[in-house]
Parts: structure tokens; sequence; C-alpha cells
């Protein structure tokens, strides 16, 4: 056991050492413009190192992505957080920013995503797209057809080969084959992200990105309920009841989208 134990942390030392090696070479001509990035980049590579692939695959397995069960009220507006800003393309070649409302003419000090309430389900990879939308579909069940509710299915694409535009481009077209486009459907859309995701993780305090994730985000883009991996039918009422509440909580009133689009 001893042994063992022993060729376990010589391993780790000897990937650490390596890790070292490789950032230090590609860190050399980076460090003459910035010691900031430098100091991010070895801040970074120690957390990726603390916590592994292998750590996210055993919680998965374990909990199958359930990280904490879901809160069965809204967070308070003075301990919520912002939804950082996402640039996402549609398979329809669209982009923009969630899930702020673009404006041109006004303050960008405090952005305003444009509804009372928006639900955000996120995934890092293809087990986890599954259990995000284990969330979607009783939340559209539910709440179709309200003007001032949105739901974005977001795909976050981290890989780097992925991520360059020539074959970001192809991907997106191979996916708009193979998936029906609805251009009219203002409520609920599917988009996808690009890039690196580390600095979108760590404000989101997002650890293993094989599960899903849910949030409900106030007018002011606030994180005001969270949920995790599989959805469960408690979880699903404490949703609907907390979308409820925000609801209530920012307009007195709301109207059915399709009424609002048949009045031109």
């Amino acid at each position: 056991m001893l042994k063992f134990v022993s060729l376990s942390r010589q391993r780790s030392r000897l990937l650490l050492f390596s890790h070292q090696k490789q950032l230090a070479r590609s860190l050399n001509i980076f460090s003459i413009f910035s010691k900031e990035a430098v100091e991010k980049e070895r801040i970074r590579l120690g957390e990726e190192l603390n916590r592994g692939y292998f750590d996210d695959f055993r919680d998965l397995k374990k909990h199958n992505g359930k990280l904490a069960k879901a809160s069965q009220t809204l967070f308070p507006i003075t301990s919520s957080v912002k939804f950082p800003e996402l640039p996402v393309r549609t398979l329809n070649r669209e982009r923009f920013t969630i899930p702020y409302l673009q404006l041109s003419h006004n303050e960008t000090e405090d952005p305003v995503t444009g509804v009372s309430v928006t639900m955000i389900c996120l995934a890092f990879r293809g087990h986890g797209q599954g259990l995000a939308s284990s969330w979607v579909q009783p939340f559209y069940d539910h709440f179709n057809g309200f003007k001032n509710i949105r739901i974005y299915e977001v795909f976050y694409i981290d890989q780097w080969l992925l991520s360059l535009p020539p074959v970001r481009y192809l991907l997106l077209h191979f996916m708009r084959r193979k998936a029906e486009i609805n251009h009219h459907d203002g409520f609920k859309r599917s988009v996808y992200a690009f890039g690196d995701s580390y600095d979108f993780r760590k404000a989101l305090k997002i650890t293993n990105i094989l599960t899903g994730y849910a949030f409900l985000l106030d007018g002011r883009g606030r994180i005001r309920w969270q949920g995790f991996g599989q959805s469960t039918q408690d979880e699903i009422k404490w949703m609907i009841s907390c979308t409820q509440r925000l609801l209530k909580e920012q307009t007195p009133t709301f109207e059915p989208l399709n009424e609002q689009l048949s009045c031109g």
C-alpha cells in the first residue's frame, strides 16, 4: 500500500513538473509583455491540477451530476451575483451577447436583460447537455407564450481546435443541416459559445464541466436561483414557483408572447 502511494506521489510530481516546463516554454515570450498573464496561467494550472477530469467523472458517476439540490426559494438580491456576459452564436449565424439586451445608445454600466425572467441552461459536454435539457422542457411547457420570459440553451464548446474560426464555421454548418431551426421563436433559443471557458466558469464557480446547470435571472441579470444535474419533480416545482415569484416581484401583469406578436 505504501509503495502504491509513493508511486502515485511520484507520478503526480512528474505530471506537475511536466506541466510547469510546458508552461515555462509557452510563456517565455509572453512574460515579456505581461507578468499578470503569467501569474494568471500559473494559478489556472494549479487549479486544474488540483481538480482534474477524473474528479468530474467520479462525481458524475456517483451523483449523476447532482452537485447539490436546487434552492426552494429565490436568492436574496443583496447576495445575488450577475451572470457574466457571454457572446453566443445561433445555427442561423446570428451573434449576440446573453443575457443582456443590446442597446446601442444606452449606458453600459447597468445592463438589463429586456425581460423579467431569463432561464439559462448551460452545458460543456454532451452528457451535460442532456442533464441541462431536463430543466428546459418543464419550464417551456409551463411558461411558453409569456413575452417577459426567455430561455437560452447554451452549449459551450471550449476545445481549442473546435473554436478555431474555420472549424467553428463548419461545425455550425453541419449542425444546422441536422437541426430544425425556428426563426420566429423568441421565447426559447439554442445558442453556442466558443473559446476558453476558464474565466466564465470561475465567475460562476463551476468546477465540474461534465454536468449541466440551470439558472434563473431577474431583469438586471442577477442569478436568483440555480439547479444542477438531472432535475427532479420537487426541483421542477421549486423552479416554477420561483419563476412565478420573480414575475410578481418585477411586473404586476404580463401578457402572452403570441398576443404581443399578433398586435404587430
